[in-house]
């Protein structure tokens, strides 16, 4: 049971950092969405910014090791995303290229919304 919670909680933690990445440009079909997709992207950005350990991470370790499961690995981005690249998340230009990534999507999303309301 623990395991299959933990692999919700890893699908579910997968959604959330697509939805910080590209949600802005959701907008373009649902604009109501921006009162939701705004401070989750903040929240994205300010956990990177400094550093900080994302809740959902604790939650899925914490499945897996009540399923006895070993788990070696800490952050989500760095064990599913970086590792299989060849990256191990410590080096320098993945967060400036992670924020600048969500920025320019999202940015785009928004100022279509933005200009699409003034026409």
């Amino acid at each position: 049971m623990y395991a299959g919670l933990a692999d919700l909680t890893a699908v579910v933690h997968g959604a959330f950092i697509l939805f910080v990445m590209v949600g802005g440009i959701l907008l373009l079909r649902w604009p109501r969405l921006a009162w939701l997709h705004a401070p989750v992207a903040l929240y994205g950005i300010t956990i990177m910014l400094f550093n900080w350990q994302c809740p959902l991470t604790d939650v899925e370790t914490g499945l897996r090791r009540r399923a006895g499961e070993i788990v070696e690995w800490e952050a989500y981005i760095n064990h599913y995303i970086l590792n299989p690249m060849g990256l191990d998340g410590g080096e320098w230009f993945i967060t400036p290229v992670a924020i600048g990534l969500i920025l320019l999507g999202n940015g785009w999303g928004y100022w279509r919304l933005v200009r699409r309301r003034e026409n």
